[in-house]
């Protein structure tokens, strides 16, 4: 049988959590089913960046999964609307080379960046497009104060996600807060409820694992771990991080934190050091690799800011925490994590990152760090296991 060709556009590296870790993972059950070739357009980031040698073996790996990868340059810093459009210059030159070569009819997008510049590509090519993971991102960037109401680029992301939502056949969103919404905006394309998934094959529970790391970070028996896994500052919170580690260091008797991030490493030990904090580990290991060091941690920190936009957000990290036996600290008005930690008591919700919401609710957090055990991976299943959500991508990729 013939393969679909479907073009997956994502302003994201290959190796971006954001990416291998949520919308690939469902290509990669699509993929099994020998029904589409997917064609995968990505913006390669340094903090992501293959050697050439790693590059050519990711992509024959990727051959054998249906799938072909096109990587192309991502850039950011000062003059950044012009750099944007010259992303999106060669995004169109490409996406016109991929068109003629193997005319797909259907696009598929990543969050609403690549859903709005997709919603574009399907004016130009007449595509079917499938908006997987929408988010009102342009008030993300209001609420965070990085973009100004008024200014160029707030507008024009606000206008192009309003577009995207109308015109795009199918839309998953990761909150029922953001399938209302939708429905109350009067959006007539299938809309599903799709939150970011974690693997539940690869993110479990691994006594031996637990051991093998925790004798590698030198940890004893009495160390309670803390463990921090994504980026500082944008769309999550940056020194606020330290403030929070720092008042359970000094709260919680053998304290160690776990920090896994893409920034860099010299800057975050840097921070560390400056609060004090005696015991700690920070590193940028493989998506493949994290159930390690979750497996080490006994709790897991979410450090997003409860903004009135970040209820409709779909952060991964927690059902990842979960899959591993971890109960986790989270803010107010993130997602539905809130929820869930408040109705299953397997986390613990601060009103605000700060020091005062620490001390406050110290005694429940030392209670949830003796919790690591099955309930949590089972309510981590339920919440955000991907094989709970496998029926829902599948429908989906049905109406492609």
């Amino acid at each position: 049988m013939e393969l679909k060709p479907a073009l997956v556009f994502i302003y994201n590296s290959f190796s971006d959590p954001l990416f291998k870790g949520n919308l690939f993972q469902h290509l990669l059950v699509e993929s099994k089913k020998n029904r589409f070739k997917f064609i995968i357009l990505s913006f390669e980031q340094e903090d992501y960046q293959l050697s050439k040698a790693e590059e050519d073996r990711l992509k024959k790996e990727l051959l054998t999964l249906n799938m072909l990868w096109y990587p192309l340059k991502w850039h950011s810093g000062r003059f950044i609307l012009l750099k944007k459009l010259y992303d999106g210059m060669n995004a169109l030159l490409m996406v016109l080379k991929l068109h003629l070569k193997f005319k797909p009819k259907v696009i598929i997008s990543l969050g609403t960046l690549a859903g709005s510049f997709s919603f574009i590509l399907k004016t130009i090519f007449s595509y079917k497009h499938y908006a997987y993971q929408h988010e009102p991102h342009s008030e993300f960037m209001l609420d965070f104060g990085i973009w100004k109401k008024s200014s160029f680029s707030y507008r024009i992301l606000n206008y192009l996600e309003r577009k995207t939502v109308h015109s795009a056949e199918i839309i998953s969103t990761g909150t029922d807060l953001m399938v209302s919404r939708l429905k109350k905006e009067g959006v007539k394309g299938l809309i599903f409820k799709l939150p970011s998934c974690a693997n539940d094959e690869l993110f479990r529970i691994d006594i031996n694992k637990r051991i093998e790391i925790r004798n590698k970070l030198g940890l004893s028996d009495a160390n309670k771990a803390f463990i921090y896994v994504g980026k500082f500052g944008g769309i999550y919170y940056k020194d606020e991080i330290f403030e929070i580690i720092s008042e359970l260091n000094r709260l919680i008797d053998d304290f160690f934190i776990i920090i896994l991030s893409p920034d860099d490493a010299g800057w975050i030990k840097k921070k560390l050091i400056g609060k004090n904090i005696g015991q700690f580990h920070v590193d940028k290991v493989p998506y493949e690799r994290v159930y390690e060091y979750l497996n080490a941690a006994d709790m897991g920190i979410s450090a997003i800011p409860g903004y009135p936009s970040q209820k409709f957000r779909s952060p991964i990290k927690v059902g990842e925490y979960l899959l591993c036996g971890l109960p986790y600290l989270t803010n107010e008005g993130v997602s539905e994590d809130d929820i869930i930690a408040q109705n299953f008591n397997v986390g613990i919700v601060l009103n605000e990152f700060s020091k005062k919401e620490v001390i406050d609710k110290i005694d429940n957090i030392k209670l949830h760090l003796n919790e690591k055990n099955l309930k949590l991976r089972q309510i981590g299943l339920n919440y955000r296991g991907l094989s709970k959500y496998q029926l829902t991508s599948g429908e989906i990729f049905n109406n492609l």
